[in-house]
């Protein structure tokens, strides 16, 4: 299973598909292993989540996980999927930093000028909130999860 967009931006593409790719990948395992029928309510499942935060910790409904997976990013040290159903495979990256500070690419800094070419630049929890609503209130892939 590719997790290359564990590390990318939360507004990007890229980790808005590996978001949905995983949570299809968890439910998908979830009721695989579970007595629960596949065409019923997927709304009251939980599960643990992965989020910096919660650390597989807490379990929360599907949707509940999808938006902490947003809010406030997945567990970059979590690189073997087992409590999502992946079975145990030893890695050996360097670990990274659970609450890392994240870096988003943006054309442009915070008074408005324009930032070099493909540059990580770090914006302020504000502006990043306000992105983030922005994607989830405008993005097809995610509006079913919020509904």
């Amino acid at each position: 299973m590719d997790k290359s967009w564990m590390g990318t931006n939360r507004i990007k593409k890229p980790y808005i598909d590996g978001v949905a790719a995983f949570i299809d990948y968890a439910v998908h395992n979830l009721l695989k292993t579970s007595n629960i029928d596949p065409r019923g309510n997927k709304q009251h499942l939980t599960m643990p989540c992965p989020c910096t935060n919660c650390l597989n910790h807490i379990d929360h409904t599907v949707e509940e996980v999808h938006l902490h997976l947003f809010s406030n990013g997945i567990d970059l040290n979590y690189t073997n999927w087992i409590k999502h159903g992946e079975n145990y495979e030893p890695s050996i990256s360097a670990p990274t930093p659970v609450n890392a500070t994240p870096t988003h690419d943006t054309d442009e800094n915070e008074e408005g000028k324009p930032l070099s070419a493909g540059k990580p630049s770090e914006v302020s929890a504000e502006l990043f909130h306000k992105a983030h609503l922005y994607v989830i209130q405008n993005t097809d892939e995610i509006v079913p999860y919020i509904e």
